[in-house]
């Protein structure tokens, strides 16, 4: 499974030392910038290829998250591919209280709420849902 993960810079530590590790022992590809992308390229061009490749979408919400353009950008082409959330491509995480944004309906879909480090449910439902679709 390639997973694309969507986050703002302000949970650049959480995603690297406790998504990330959780998704790679899930057996999941994680496709996300820090590895991926080049310097002295575009980013938005390097951002959409590396989008393209995904056959999941990890958006970690967050206030940061909602007031970044490229975050905004990345949700917004994620939601573009299963806009009605039928098919499980697009997965809200909610890292920090927020609203959902507009594309995103408010009785659906699921998200997994990881705004507690102590609960390790959220992070089970992540790994459950990867291994549901795989099969």
């Amino acid at each position: 499974m390639r997973v694309f993960v969507s986050y703002s810079h302000q949970q650049d530590r959480w995603v690297w030392e406790r998504l990330v590790p959780v998704l790679k022992a899930g057996g999941a590809e994680v496709l996300i910038d820090r590895d991926r992308f080049q310097l002295g390229k575009a980013m938005v061009g390097q951002m959409d290829a590396l989008q393209a490749q995904a056959e999941r979408h990890l958006l970690v919400f967050s206030p940061d998250y909602l007031s970044s353009a490229s975050c905004l950008h990345e949700m917004k082409k994620a939601v573009a591919l299963d806009a009605s959330f039928n098919l499980g491509l697009v997965v809200p995480v909610m890292r920090e209280a927020c609203s959902l944004p507009k594309p995103i309906p408010k009785t659906n879909p699921l998200y997994a709420n990881l705004q507690d480090d102590s609960k390790a449910d959220g992070c089970d439902k992540l790994l459950q849902t990867s291994h549901n679709i795989e099969n």
